[in-house]
């Protein structure tokens, strides 16, 4: 018992002088050998994980390798969401592919280890994914390319009422990674009917990260159909009239409109439904307000407003410079 008291307390002792070097200034002038074996030989705990994750950014590729095999040892579990965050991404985006190596195994064991056990919705509620967004699918994107071997309900999904913000994501990076690799056949077996998806489309426009995820799937569905389009075009009107949405959502809906819903067929019909848009929410202004007066929502329409106007000039500036180079082209002809 003496003996294995004294070896704790030298083992203890050890550590200790460790991590006074790494944290001293003198630490990040060492050469890259002796910080790699300070790595090597501390000890990980609570006292010590601030000092290892600074080594993730080190200048040595060696060291940075180092730190994320450390790592591996690390529960996911035991640090807080902004770290994992941070330390899957800083890995996953190293310019050095043993690096990038390196972290995908630790990935790969954060998501096989219990309580995740390869579900990679339980692995995503982990990560935050309406906070962290870019993030997280730069990892779910990782996890897809790589095939790692995932438990999941495969999409298409027809039941809004299940549909999280993880369940969105997955399904829409899934689209996305599918239809980059061409894979038609697959990716046809992922996405449901437009019809199907416009019902459930407009049950989730009050759910902004859902309605976001959603819009971006609509790119990835048959819209040869007429109906299709011009259920899905209502569908995307009612997400813009809404004052709730969030600011993200503008852009990414005007752009799904003008690219695969209307103007990957008519551009002049995609200009007149903006217009009328426009119009739509403006109406109200011009009503009788209430004896309470509804200031805060007339405010959130006249942003709204000022959100189509510029999205609207940048539309019409980009259809003339079309209609001078076309005039230029049959000038030259």
């Amino acid at each position: 018992k003496k003996k294995k008291k004294k070896k704790k307390k030298k083992k203890a002792q050890q550590n200790k002088e460790t991590l006074t070097v790494m944290k001293s200034g003198l630490f990040c002038g060492l050469y890259r050998e002796c910080r790699k074996e300070a790595l090597l030989t501390i000890h990980l705990g609570n006292r010590t994980l601030k000092s290892i994750l600074r080594r993730l950014r080190d200048d040595s590729e060696d060291v940075r390798q180092t730190a994320f095999t450390k790592m591996s040892s690390v529960a996911m579990k035991s640090i807080s969401i902004t770290t994992r965050v941070d330390v899957l991404k800083s890995g996953l985006t190293d310019r050095c592919q043993s690096v990038r190596d390196t972290c995908s195994r630790l990935l790969e064991r954060w998501l096989s280890t219990e309580p995740i056990n390869n579900d990679i919705i339980a692995f995503l509620k982990h990560l935050d994914v309406e906070e962290y967004e870019e993030q997280s699918e730069l990892i779910l994107r990782h996890i897809i390319d790589q095939q790692l071997p995932l438990t999941v309900d495969s999409p298409p999904y027809v039941d809004i009422s299940r549909i999280d913000a993880e369940h969105a994501l997955y399904w829409r990076v899934l689209c996305q990674c599918l239809a980059k690799k061409k894979e038609m056949d697959k990716l046809e077996n992922v996405v449901c009917d437009p019809i199907d998806f416009v019902k459930m489309f407009e049950q989730a426009l009050t759910r902004s990260f859902v309605s976001k995820q959603l819009v971006q799937i609509i790119a990835h569905l048959n819209l040869q159909d007429e109906f299709s389009r011009g259920s899905l075009s209502n569908c995307c009107v009612e997400l813009l009239k809404n004052v709730d949405v969030s600011d993200d959502l503008v852009p990414v809906t005007m752009k799904l409109l003008r690219q695969h819903i209307c103007g990957r067929f008519d551009e002049d019909e995609f200009i007149r439904l903006i217009v009328e848009t426009v119009n739509d929410i403006r109406d109200p202004l011009g009503a009788p307000s209430s004896p309470s007066g509804d200031l805060k929502r007339q405010d959130q329409i006249l942003l709204q407003l000022e959100r189509f106007e510029e999205e609207k000039k940048s539309v019409e500036k980009m259809l003339q410079r079309l209609h001078i180079q076309s005039g230029l082209f049959c000038f030259k002809f």
